[in-house]
């Protein structure tokens, strides 16, 4: 991960109130609960429910996720030469 795209996450958490302290207590109440994983944020949580109850949906879905991402790098590659 780039020095840019760490920022851009750390300050997107920021913006949602997800402090290192946050996440530690959120981590220790895991631990606490004998839980092996820990979604913080809402999106980790949905993200972690659709894992269980189908990953294959999910696995299209980074799939697809990752085949766009693909596609808008080798789009915006030829701009970086210029």
């Amino acid at each position: 991960m780039n020095e840019e795209a760490r920022k851009q996450m750390v300050a997107f958490y920021q913006r949602r109130n997800y402090t290192p302290d946050r996440v530690a207590e959120n981590i220790l109440k895991a631990i606490h609960r004998n839980r092996a994983v820990a979604p913080i944020s809402p999106e980790a949580w949905v993200l972690y429910i659709l894992k269980r109850l189908s990953p294959g949906l999910l696995a299209w879905i980074n799939r697809t996720m990752e085949e766009q991402g693909r596609k808008r790098v080798e789009r915006a590659a030829p701009q970086i030469g210029r």
